[in-house]
């Protein structure tokens, strides 16, 4: 760590805010100080807290304003600039609150707690420490702002692609972002020169997976440092998972085709080593790892929005309050992702019908074939003659689940894991299609199939079902070592 943390004085916080306080000016009944309260701090001709001041004439009238609201409320003067600044040092290296929370973030948190104290300061020592510990205690439950970047492996993209609560770089992108700032951030550290040399090496590997990954997820969100990189991954993985629920339509094969992080995909190392005599052995090694990138080009990006509504999915996944619906396609995307990323052919069908079972079955529902492939037939066909043999297809696709599940079945069909995965992918499609014109819950497909069976409307009048595909041709490759790794074997 390149933070020197320190535990808490209590003592010692009280002192400074006591010398805040003292060193105070108020101004008080300004009409124009009404806004959200900020700090101004001056002293010896320095002030630190806020952005460039206006004009200043007398105390009375502080022109400070940022973006339209006006400052402040309470004025520090003097020895007060002091006792801020050493308040704001140690509150960053404590340990809880600056390994975590910035200078900028801890003094915007200072600022109002000042402002209440100035307004209402405790009575005797026993309620200042009660007072700082409380305020202590809310800075390190704080979520701070947090930017996340993972080097993801085999996308490949020719521009920023935005996918649900995700960024998508395209590779290069790091350097500026990633590399640069750190290694400006360690030229102003004042470590020993060993222990400085010792960080720039380690940090050699971990740049390395940057920039040798063809794409890079940025991910913003609100959290605590020691919980980031797990919220990292399972956001950047429900975006994964969106991209990867089109590989049967964009490539018909995901056996090649496989995105993901490092946690779930990647090179694999096999290293062996034979002995022949007590002085005589032979290191064996073998890399094995998938060629053939997910490529998401403009003709690409164009049809997945025009016939796979794309946009409208991305969207459901960075949506915060999302209906029912929105949350049975969130449920879906994530198990048909899955079901197309395993290679296991049992696993796929156990994924790819849990996505099924959440878009098209109410959960009240017990009994679920027969309810799932009527839904599907009716959502998929607008001809009653077209749809028996629909609702027996599905029925069938279906049945795997039990099959695998109960019975044990490990061979799987290519032909019907291929239609598994292609109506999983046209009932997602058309299901968002649904919610944007205005379903909330997987019950109104329920509830207009039984309108339908009775003599109503049919549930789709006409419908514009996403090709099956390929519509890229389909590549095959695999590349491997053999030996001691000098050799290398490539199929394309």
């Amino acid at each position: 760590m390149l933070k020197k943390f320190r535990q808490i004085v209590y003592s010692e916080l009280v002192h400074l805010f006591k010398t805040i306080l003292e060193n105070r000016v108020e101004i008080a009944n300004e009409p124009d100080y009404h806004a959200k309260p900020h700090l101004l701090i001056l002293g010896a001709g320095a002030y630190s807290g806020i952005p460039e001041l206006g004009p200043m004439g007398s105390w009375g009238e502080v022109k400070g304003t940022v973006g339209g609201v006006k400052l402040p409320t309470v004025l520090v003067l003097g020895g007060g600039v002091e006792a801020y600044l050493k308040l704001i040092a140690l509150l960053e290296a404590t340990d809880g609150i600056g390994d975590y929370l910035s200078k900028e973030f801890i003094r915007d948190q200072v600022n109002p707690q000042i402002q209440i104290l100035a307004q209402d300061q405790p009575a005797d020592d026993e309620a200042w420490q009660g007072r700082t510990k409380a305020f202590i205690k809310s800075l390190r439950g704080l979520e701070a702002p947090c930017r996340v970047y993972l080097p993801v492996e085999n996308l490949r993209i020719t521009a920023d692609l935005t996918v649900g609560k995700v960024i998508f770089h395209p590779n290069g992108f790091e350097r500026e972002a990633i590399v640069k700032p750190v290694c400006s951030a360690l030229e102003t550290k004042t470590n020993p020169p060993g222990e400085m040399a010792q960080i720039r090496q380690s940090l050699v590997p971990f740049f390395r997976e940057y920039a040798g990954a063809p794409s890079c997820a940025e991910v913003n969100f609100l959290g605590h440092e020691s919980t980031s990189r797990e919220v990292a991954y399972e956001t950047t993985r429900q975006s994964i998972n969106l991209l990867r629920c089109y590989i049967p339509v964009l490539f018909g094969t995901n056996f090649e085709h496989r995105i993901g992080l490092f946690d779930d995909i990647g090179q694999r190392v096999l290293p062996g080593i034979v002995f022949h005599e007590a002085s005589s052995f032979k290191i064996l090694t073998a890399l094995t790892g998938y060629n053939l990138e997910y490529e998401v080009e403009e003709i690409t990006l164009r049809f997945l929005r025009e016939k796979g509504a794309f946009d409208q999915l991305s969207e459901v996944l960075a949506e915060e309050k999302a209906s029912d619906l929105e949350l049975a396609l969130k449920t879906a995307i994530w198990w048909v992702g899955v079901g197309n990323h395993v290679l296991d052919p049992a696993q796929q069908v156990g994924a790819l019908t849990t996505g099924l079972e959440a878009l098209l079955i109410p959960s009240d529902v017990e009994d679920k074939a027969d309810p799932l492939a009527r839904h599907a037939a009716h959502l998929l066909c607008p001809s009653a003659e077209g749809r028996p043999a629909i609702a027996r297809r599905m029925k069938e696709l279906y049945g795997m689940r039990s099959e695998v599940v109960h019975q044990g079945r490990l061979d799987i069909p290519v032909a019907d894991l291929g239609d598994l995965k292609y109506h999983c992918l046209a009932v997602l499609v058309e299901m968002a299609k649904r919610a944007v014109q205005g379903w909330t819950k997987v019950k109104d497909l329920q509830a207009a199939v039984d309108r339908a069976q009775f003599g109503g409307e049919p549930v789709s009048r006409s419908v514009d079902l996403i090709p099956r595909g390929p519509i890229r041709p389909i590549r095959f490759g695999r590349y491997s070592s053999h030996g001691e790794g000098s050799h290398f074997f490539v199929q394309s």
